[in-house]
């Protein structure tokens, strides 16, 4: 079966998390792992980067089998940018997680140039420390082709 991601609702359900003052919307999903997406703050902060890697990490910890390892799913599609402060918050979540960390994957708007300048440098960072991360311009086919699906 197939699961849409639409505004605010993932597979016909609302989020699990949002973050009140941004509206960021953060989805438990199987395989176990995360499903982010953009709300109604499109240029976030450090506040909306540490909600993401506490709050979503704590949801990936709750479930995670010992062994197994995680997928981050991110439809920042309506991102126009963030704060450098954010980017780092971001940047050491990832290493945090590199270990237990499956895939990335982060979608990202054709026209968001300057986030998706911002995005390569994190990539650098995180492909020299061994995790790959995918970036494209839409979330749907990554969470078609990996069979995700509200948890």
């Amino acid at each position: 079966m197939r699961y849409r991601l639409e505004e605010g609702r993932f597979g016909g359900r609302p989020p699990d998390l949002v973050h009140e003052a941004s509206g960021f919307r953060i989805w438990n999903v199987d395989p176990v792992g995360i499903l982010t997406q953009v709300g109604d703050l499109d240029i976030p902060d450090v506040a909306v980067a540490e909600f993401l890697s506490r709050e979503g990490q704590a949801l990936v910890d709750a479930r995670l089998p010992d062994g197994q390892k995680a997928s981050y799913f991110h439809d920042w599609t309506r991102l126009r940018g963030y704060s450098p402060a954010a980017r780092r918050v971001m940047t050491e979540w990832a290493l945090r997680v590199r270990p237990r960390t499956e895939r990335i994957v982060i979608a990202l708007a054709p026209q968001a140039k300057v986030v998706k300048m911002g995005v390569s440098v994190a990539t650098m960072t995180l492909q020299l420390a061994g995790l790959g991360l995918d970036v494209g311009d839409e979330i749907q086919p990554y969470l078609d082709e990996h069979g995700v699906r509200p948890a």
